[in-house]
């Protein structure tokens, strides 16, 4: 151990083991600049950031080998609020899937419009939850005369993928807290992996069927709509006039609601990059009343 003897004009002391580039911000009062996501730091142990591979942090004084590389990504760097922070730039980024078979069985989210709060549930054998209110996102105005509760009504679902689109969406919905999930829409590249057909015609307000994505695959960026009363694929009866349609407007009830991701939608030619086998979203927007 080496001894300081002199004096010292400025003393600190930090919470954290500051890495090189901190060290060299506070010397020089500018944090030296990074190609890849700047504001992720590097972790104590690892201090140094790859001069090659910017991605990945060192020790000082080791050698550059493989096993001696952290990532620097933080994965506290997107979290679940940013799903409705009105800003589309940024990205909710769920965990790395371990491996294809979880990635086929997905997860789910959870949205309380009632209670304003989002939470990300169980993926596999994994369960995890965040919460955030939702009061800028969805107003109550539905007024329930039996139970004197107020119950939203929704109109449009648009959620806004940063990753590959999934393979398979189910939504769900509760009416009240009590009341048991009801499947509310399907889609899929191929509705046959929900054992049912693609854009079957809707005979009822209430009935629910599996819309087929599109051919064209986006890589990134896609976006899935559902759309409970605009004219579309596949409208339900009684759209255009829902006050008179007392069966349509139990239909649009929901206090929760549940998004189901399953796999990720690539052409047939392609398999799923081994590095992106995670969910990101950059925005879902509920709307109603």
């Amino acid at each position: 151990l080496e001894q300081f003897i002199g004096r010292m004009q400025d003393f600190r002391l930090y919470n954290v083991s500051l890495t090189n580039r901190e060290i060299l911000e506070l010397f020089s009062g500018a944090l030296p600049h990074l190609h890849i996501q700047p504001h992720c730091r590097c972790p104590g142990s690892h201090p140094r950031v790859h001069p090659l591979v910017q991605q990945y942090c060192i020790p000082n004084g080791a050698d550059d080998r493989p096993y001696h590389q952290v990532s620097r990504l933080n994965p506290d760097a997107h979290p679940l609020s940013f799903i409705n922070d009105n800003n589309i730039d940024t990205s909710w980024i769920s965990h790395m899937f371990a491996n294809f078979t979880q990635l086929k069985q997905g997860m789910i989210i959870s949205i309380d419009l009632e209670n304003g709060q989002y939470q990300r549930a169980f993926t596999f054998k994994y369960e995890v939850s965040v919460f955030w209110l939702l009061s800028n996102m969805f107003h109550l105005t539905t007024y329930d005369n039996n139970n004197g509760h107020f119950h939203p009504q929704v109109f449009r679902i648009i959620i806004h993928f940063s990753s590959p689109r999934p393979a398979a969406i189910r939504i769900q919905r509760k009416k009240t807290v009590s009341s048991p999930w009801q499947d509310w829409q399907y889609f899929a590249r191929n509705c046959s992996i929900w054992e049912m057909k693609n854009n079957r015609d809707l005979e009822n307000s209430d009935s629910v069927n599996c819309l087929q994505f599109p051919d064209f695959t986006s890589f990134s960026h896609g976006i899935v709509i559902f759309d409970l009363l605009t004219p579309g694929q596949e409208q339900h009866p009684g759209y255009s006039d829902v006050s008179n349609s007392s069966l349509l407007e139990e239909f649009l009830k929901a206090t929760q609601v549940r998004l189901h991701f399953h796999g990720q939608d690539y052409p047939a030619e392609r398999s799923v990059d081994l590095r992106h086998r995670y969910y990101a979203v950059d925005e879902i927007i509920i709307s109603g009343r």
